[in-house]
């Protein structure tokens, strides 16, 4: 069965989400629990403050899958509900076929260390 991420809605407020890195390759198989990517939302262009609103989370597996198509790459900046990447149960499925339903996901919220002035 074909199985497709897309960028999930984190926020209310978001509109698209930067992909700061992928970390895993294609047809490899993902493990329960393991990091897929990691993203940030930045708000301030709706929230102007002197220390912007920008959040890192993490997308993680909730079942075990094949990479098989990735739609992105690190740096690229994608809007709500963009398709990420396509998986598949079996190694060799073919990533033509119409996905069956979403992967299952977790997101993790990041904090990122800062240094005081």
């Amino acid at each position: 069965m074909l199985l497709e991420l897309s960028l999930p809605l984190i926020n209310p407020h978001m509109a698209h989400a930067s992909i700061d890195a992928i970390l895993v390759r294609l047809d490899t198989k993902i493990a329960v629990g393991q990091t897929i990517l990691e993203l940030t939302v930045d708000l301030s262009d709706q929230f102007p403050h002197d220390c912007p609103p920008v959040s890192h989370y993490r997308l993680c597996a909730c079942e075990a899958a094949w990479l098989r198509h990735l739609s992105i790459a690190a740096g690229e900046k994608v809007p709500v509900g963009a398709l990420l990447a396509k998986f598949s149960k079996t190694p060799d499925e073919a990533v033509e076929n119409r996905a069956g339903r979403p992967l299952r996901t977790t997101i993790v919220g990041v904090t990122r260390e800062w240094q005081a002035w």
